[in-house]
């Protein structure tokens, strides 16, 4: 049982201001809210029971809406305002967030008993203990991890790296660009053309992670504002 529990916030807003999740379960970490001020509602999910109350935002729309949203706030951010004139990343990282709703895709690496791993220590391990493709998928999930914490709720990373925890002595930033070099050595079919895009997002982590932060940013400033995203 968790020690500390991460808790949703269900406050109801105008529902076009919200995104939507298919159960209590699912979240994006602090990026759809930001206020971890306001907890309301509370799930058992925890983070290996280190991580303090986490805000987050319940969830009332489908997957393919939330995949817009996400489309055009990266590509607004890393295009127009960042001028990375590369659709294959922007469009890898807008994918990454929308699978990282859901928690069981950001904790989904397991160990050889089933156990989920939490901590990238736990992950490196892993993945020097097997070969060719399940090597590779938890490198480029090692990437993703680094850079969506990193970018997204940086603030988290303080209690993730805590001396309690195993990943105290992990840089996130230099094991994300080292993971998504390794990934990328795997560039035979079907990978080719993702290896050229975790080869560049290796090179320009820190661009990446900088652009990400700056979606969430997008995301908290426009409803204060009264945007209302175009979802049609």
């Amino acid at each position: 049982m968790c020690p500390r529990r991460a808790v949703f916030g269900d406050r109801t807003r105008d529902s076009a201001r919200q995104i939507v999740y298919a159960d209590s379960q699912s979240a994006l970490f602090h990026v759809l809210n930001g206020h971890i001020d306001q907890p309301i509602g509370r799930s058992r999910s925890c983070l290996g029971g280190e991580l303090e109350e986490i805000g987050m935002q319940r969830v009332l729309a489908g997957s393919e809406q939330l995949r817009r949203l996400f489309a055009a706030l990266t590509e607004q951010t890393f295009q127009v305002e960042y001028g990375v004139a590369d659709p294959p990343l922007v469009d890898y990282l807008s994918d990454m967030l929308t699978r990282f709703v859901r928690i069981e895709a950001v904790f989904r690496i397991r160990d050889m008993e089933g156990r989920r791993l939490e901590e990238v220590a736990e992950m490196l391990l892993e993945a020097e203990q097997t070969e060719d493709r399940p090597r590779r998928e938890i490198h480029r999930h090692i990437g993703d991890f680094t850079l969506f914490w990193t970018g997204v709720y940086p603030e988290a990373l303080k209690q993730m790296r805590s001396w309690a925890r195993k990943d105290a002595l992990v840089d996130y930033r230099e094991q994300g660009k080292r993971s998504y070099l390794i990934a990328s050595t795997f560039d035979e079919a079907p990978y080719h053309d993702e290896a050229a895009i975790l080869r560049r997002l290796s090179d320009e982590f820190d661009l990446c992670s900088a652009g990400l932060a700056q979606v969430r940013r997008e995301w908290e400033r426009r409803p204060e504002s009264g945007w209302t995203p175009d979802l049609n």
